[in-house]
């Protein structure tokens, strides 16, 4: 299965009651309305905007656990992405 590459990033335009997610060709990923609390909103948008990063940071980090399996240390800098990654779904 095949989805828009990221990164993926967010707009809000709150003239129209909508936050966007749009993926690096700048088409838009995802429309939200503003229907709930507009930090709620904000974090929801945030999350789906990180999708792509965190999708590529759990793969890399259960690739470096397997690996861990079979007597090789975990990737360090692999915990550090999945963290950035978690960040961003965060808003930070």
């Amino acid at each position: 299965m095949d989805y828009t590459k990221g990164p993926w990033k967010i707009e809000h335009k709150p003239n129209m009651g909508r936050h966007f997610v749009h993926g690096p060709d700048n088409n838009a990923v995802c429309k939200m309305a503003d229907s709930r609390t507009s930090e709620e909103t904000k974090a929801n948008a945030h999350l789906i905007a990180s999708a792509p990063e965190l999708l590529e940071a759990c793969k890399r980090v259960l690739q470096a656990i397997s690996g861990a399996r079979n007597g090789a240390r975990p990737a360090i800098d692999e915990c550090r992405n999945l963290e950035q990654a978690i960040a961003k779904a965060e808003g930070k």
